[in-house]
């Protein structure tokens, strides 16, 4: 797959993800705020995301 770019979306409070999204490399694109209602609640979205040419330089 000839892909530029991966994206991954989690939720804000989990700070656990966020840390494995970043020691992938992976830079925070933004903050989606209450995106998706989950568990009776809309709940922010933390944005990540590679480039290819970050990736091939790691």
């Amino acid at each position: 797959m000839e892909l530029n770019k991966i994206e991954a979306p989690c939720m804000v409070e989990n700070v656990r993800s966020q840390r494995v999204l970043q020691k992938l490399g992976m830079k925070l694109e933004g903050i989606l705020r209450e995106k998706y209602f989950i568990k009776g609640k809309f709940r922010d979205m933390a944005v990540y995301s590679i480039l290819k040419n970050e990736y091939k330089n790691k």
